[in-house]
C-alpha cells in the first residue's frame, strides 16, 4: 500500500522512529493503530465526511501524533 504524505511530515516521522529505533512503518503503523482503534473507534460509513480532502498543517499532525505517542505510552 502506498501514500502520499507531505515531505515535512515524512521528515519528522523518520526522527520519532529513529528515536524509538523502530521502523518507520512500524511507527507510522502503531500511532494509525491507536488513533483509529483508542480515540474515535472505528466508524463504517457510506457517505465521504465533508472534511475528508481537507488538508492538515504539519504542525496539526505532529500535534495529533505526539497525542497518539502520550497514549500508548504514558
Amino acid at each position: 500500500m502506498a501514500f502520499r504524505l507531505n515531505e515535512n511530515l515524512v521528515n519528522k516521522l523518520k526522527e520519532g522512529a529513529k528515536k524509538e529505533n523502530r521502523s518507520l512503518n512500524n511507527y507510522v503503523e502503531c500511532i494509525l493503530m491507536d488513533s483509529v482503534y483508542n480515540s474515535r473507534g472505528v466508524e463504517i460509513v457510506e457517505e465521504v465526511p465533508e472534511d475528508f480532502y481537507r488538508a492538515i498543517s504539519v504542525d496539526e499532525a505532529k500535534e495529533r501524533i505526539q497525542k497518539g505517542l502520550k497514549k500508548m505510552f504514558g
